[in-house]
């Protein structure tokens, strides 16, 4: 298995994990890293019917008002 597929497998466990702790328990308190919490979004606005570009715009908008614009959130929109 490629360093890829298995950075993916274990990314979608991750995402599983989350989300079915989420459904068990409203009041689980999750520890996610900054892609982790990117992705949730995109993936919880996409059910919502937004796709991946709108909700990129719309943390790209929120981050420009609240003047907290990092490197970080450059390089990960644009991927």
């Amino acid at each position: 298995m490629s360093a890829y597929a298995r950075r993916t497998l274990n990314q979608r466990q991750r995402q599983k994990q989350i989300q079915s702790a989420l459904e068990k328990d409203q009041h689980t308190i999750i520890q996610m890293n900054a892609n982790e919490f990117i992705d949730f979004v995109v993936n919880v606005n996409r059910l919502k019917g937004m796709s991946r570009i709108q909700t990129i715009e719309s943390i790209s908008q929120n981050l420009k008002k609240e003047k907290v614009i990092s490197d970080a959130w450059e390089q990960h929109k644009g991927s």
